[in-house]
């Protein structure tokens, strides 16, 4: 029996991740690390200072198909401590989707429009590409594809899945407000 404990355990840590997987929530997430036996999660092994702070987790987006296919009147809010976007058209939410806002309170509170938009867009300051930009700010805060972590990682700019991120940009046009809140 004692020779195949680990086995179990393995097997358990797999269907978990297999649970995790299919849901992408959080929860699932915190439940993976702590059951996962040691063997099965090496950044259990690595000390505390080593081990990641965010892991890039698949986490679902909600879609109104019949609302954003009416459209209306759109309007985005970015939720900064949920690390989730929603956006209405005609106050009705048509999306809510995942989003990795910047790290140390640099993505900054308040309201905004979209000021440009550019498909192609690449970073003067951190030479990366940043596609499907949307500019909220003239000093580089936008809404763009990216990594989607599970905390904030970014250095200001709102990374979004490109699930999430190519429909918004269809979607929105220049002038659209864009609403960043703690909330």
């Amino acid at each position: 029996m004692t020779q195949h404990t680990p086995i179990i355990g393995l097997l358990a840590a797999a269907a978990l991740a297999a649970v995790f997987c299919s849901c992408g929530t959080e929860a699932h997430a915190r439940v993976l690390r702590k059951n996962a036996p040691a063997e099965a999660n090496p950044a259990s092994q690595a000390p505390v200072s080593q081990r990641p702070v965010a892991q890039l987790i698949p986490r679902a987006v909600y879609r109104n198909e019949l609302l954003l296919r009416r459209g209306g009147s759109p309007e985005v809010r970015i939720h900064l401590s949920r690390q989730r976007g929603e956006l209405f058209m005609d106050g009705q939410l048509a999306m809510d989707f995942p989003v990795c806002t910047g790290r140390q309170n640099s993505t900054p509170e308040g309201a905004y429009h979209i000021l440009e938009k550019d498909r192609s867009h690449r970073s003067n300051l951190y030479h990366v590409a940043m596609p499907y930009f949307m500019r909220l700010t003239y000093d580089g805060i936008g809404l763009h594809v990216g990594d989607v972590y599970s905390a904030p990682v970014s250095h200001g700019c709102i990374r979004l899945t490109r699930e999430a991120c190519v429909p918004l940009y269809q979607l929105l046009p220049v002038g659209t407000p864009v609403y960043i809140s703690q909330g």
